[in-house]
């Protein structure tokens, strides 16, 4: 029998930010965490209930990137229902959030972009430091997995990945509709990689979004 990873990406949404005040937080909670509708919650508490109904295991990639503007406790409020369903959390990371973080951003060069491979591999190793740690610090076990957001890895990622102590991979399509950047680096002087130095990647074989949120029965 076929082993299957059922994963979910579990983030705030960089988009929905209007005035990164408490209320802004709660209202992104609403429509990106808990995806409320008249009918009911079809986000991840409604997740958690099927998955117990069902007895099935999954990993719920969680971004803990948005604390850079709402606090660690914005991540413990994800975090804690999964680890409370016996369900696992791992590492997911947009770096969307560091415009929006500004000063507070970990990297001195305040440098910002929508993917990680925007990003030199020191940063990287920054970028991906801070936000393990912040998973951390929200009640998480230290993560051994990782998704970039938005399928946004290079080389170097996956060389940082491997510095920070993240064993496991999950960056790429296994058809190819996004694939690891080669770029010139410090790792691979451009070229192709030819080998993951984390231990192992797990492609994404099949990705099903809606965009018109349904409750499931």
């Amino acid at each position: 029998m076929a082993k299957v990873y059922l994963t979910i990406d579990t983030e705030y949404s960089s988009g929905l930010v209007s005035d990164l005040s408490a209320a802004d937080r709660r209202d992104n909670f609403a429509r990106s965490i808990a995806c409320l509708t008249p009918d009911g919650p079809t986000g991840l508490t409604h997740k958690l209930a099927l998955f117990e109904e069902h007895g099935i295991k999954a990993v719920f990639y969680v971004d803990p990137m948005p604390a850079l503007v709402w606090g660690v406790a914005a991540i413990e409020d994800v975090v804690g229902p999964i680890l409370d369903a016996g369900q696992d959390v791992q590492l997911h990371c947009h770096t969307e959030w560091l415009e929006l973080a500004g000063d507070s951003s970990p990297l001195a060069s305040k440098r910002t972009g929508r993917n990680l491979y925007d990003f030199p591999y020191e940063e990287q190793c920054e970028i991906l430091a801070y936000a393990r740690d912040t998973l951390v610090a929200a009640g998480a076990p230290v993560p051994v997995a990782f998704r970039a957001g938005n399928y946004g890895a290079d080389d170097d990622t996956l060389h940082a990945l491997r510095t920070i102590g993240v064993r496991y991979g999950s960056p790429l399509f296994h058809a190819g509709q996004s694939q690891l950047r080669a770029r010139q680096s410090p790792h691979t002087g451009g070229k192709p990689y030819r080998a993951s130095p984390v231990r192992r990647l797990v492609p994404v074989a099949c990705n099903h979004a809606r965009h018109h949120h349904r409750r499931l029965p």
